[in-house]
């Protein structure tokens, strides 16, 4: 992965992640909790603009309940939640270069719907909508200019084959 700024704001980072997923729907039923994992190690260039590569640790859950159980336009309600941790030097201070390990949790709320207007033959299609609070650790707030929670919404459409 290459994280890259248009503006300049900060410089490219370039690093191998390995992630990991799981359904487990099959054995929880309707209370399915879509555990992941995904471990980054940094190769060239700092995500915290610290000295040293680092090494990054994600865990999430995503519990999801089928709150409109239909056919056609089922509703799902999932609860998206997300650690970031640093395991060595991935979140760096920007003035003492200690090492800070809790970078982020986001917590969010997430409703989908299929689009079961679609015709079969241009794919799975799906509309999405969520809000997110994001909690920020000691050095990931220095680096968003002392903000230390930030709330947003997504929207989105999503078509797969």
């Amino acid at each position: 992965i290459v994280y890259t700024s248009p503006n300049g704001s900060f410089d490219d980072v370039q690093e191998i992640d390995v992630s990991f997923g799981f359904d487990d729907s099959q054995w929880m039923g309707d209370f399915a909790f879509n555990p992941s994992l995904t471990i980054a190690f940094e190769l060239e260039g700092q995500a915290d603009g610290g000295g040293d590569e680092g090494v990054y640790l994600q865990l999430g859950v995503e519990p999801s309940y089928q709150i409109v159980k239909d056919d056609t336009y089922p509703l799902t309600l999932a609860i998206p939640l997300t650690l970031g941790l640093s395991l060595s030097d991935y979140y760096e201070d920007p003035d003492t270069g200690d090492d800070e390990t809790f970078g982020f949790f986001d917590a969010g709320v997430a409703l989908s719907m299929p689009l079961g207007f679609m015709p079969a033959a241009y794919g799975a299609w799906e509309v999405y909508a969520a809000v997110h609070f994001l909690f920020l650790g000691d050095t990931t707030e220095k680096i968003n200019d002392g903000d230390s929670f930030k709330a947003y919404g997504m929207f989105g459409v999503s078509m797969s084959f």
